[in-house]
């Protein structure tokens, strides 16, 4: 395996900067403790559509699986589908995913910034879950074109994303560290720029939809004292973004609030925001 020091010496500045927020090396070992796949429903009606537009069967479908992470994906559609394939460019997070095993799965590293080791067409379905925020704006286009470019004519890219309403009101942690919480909502396009980026990359068909689940498995999530356990802060690259200074200021806030009394209070009203905003987006395009 090409380890992670040399495969940054030949990417472009472009790709070295993935993630630059975030060290998935470090926190990969605990991200499936706090993780779960979202919009898996939405997921299987994308592959039904492909294989009926295609003539094929969900089970013969292709899949690319890109910033596949630790599997989590992967695991839960293998078994339903042709072939499926995970590239991924942090080691760590390949390492786990390779550990789980998964019959018939095909685990690279590498970038979405570069698939010209795949054919034109190679895919029936191309996903991407929660990655386009740890990739510089100025590069976003360049992403969907090379997603598209492996698609053939009806194939689908599947997106799950966040926009920056989602990502500043669909988590209730947020307001502890507001400076990082902006950082990272504003990595995220709003719906109407990226369905304008979609179509610039070839896909038509666009359509959205919010999953009502949390990304961070429940109870984990409405753990009022999570913020204070570095695994449960993993869960979240957000906290990644905040200076020492600001975590640790937000923390003592935090702790001031619990003493007070007022936690509970809290988490309802920021889950009553989550219920408006959602927390994420399920995006599927086809490819035009």
């Amino acid at each position: 395996m090409i380890c992670l020091r040399q495969l940054r010496v030949a990417l472009p500045s472009a790709v070295r900067s993935f993630s630059a927020y975030e060290d998935y090396s470090k926190t990969s070992s605990n991200y499936d403790q706090m993780r779960r796949p979202l919009g898996l429903d939405d997921l299987g009606n994308c592959f039904e559509a492909v294989a009926a537009r295609s003539g094929k069967q969900v089970s013969q479908l292709k899949l690319l699986d890109v910033g596949c992470g630790t599997g989590n994906y992967l695991g839960a559609v293998h078994e339903q589908l042709g072939s499926c394939t995970g590239l991924e460019f942090n080691e760590g997070m390949l390492s786990q995913a390779l550990a789980k095993g998964m019959a018939g799965v095909d685990l690279l590293q590498g970038s979405v910034l570069d698939l010209s080791r795949f054919d034109e067409g190679a895919f029936d379905v191309v996903i991407m879950t929660q990655v386009l925020h740890h990739l510089d704006s100025d590069v976003h286009e360049r992403a969907l074109a090379q997603m598209s470019r492996v698609l053939p004519r009806g194939g689908a890219l599947w997106l799950s994303t966040q926009t920056p309403h989602q990502h500043m009101g669909g988590f209730w942690w947020t307001p502890i560290i507001p400076k990082a919480a902006a950082l990272v909502a504003a990595r995220f396009s709003g719906l109407h720029e990226l369905t304008a980026q979609l179509a610039g990359a070839g896909f038509a068909d666009i359509s959205a939809v919010a999953p009502p689940e949390t990304l961070v498995i429940a109870p984990h999530y409405l753990q009022a004292c999570g913020p204070f356990d570095a695994i449960f802060r993993n869960c979240d690259s957000t906290w990644a973004a905040a200076t020492p200074s600001e975590l640790k200021a937000g923390l003592n806030w935090w702790r001031s609030v619990i003493d007070a009394g007022g936690a509970d209070e809290f988490l309802a009203e920021r889950e009553a925001l989550r219920a408006k905003v959602g927390m994420t987006t399920s995006v599927t395009a086809v490819k035009a």
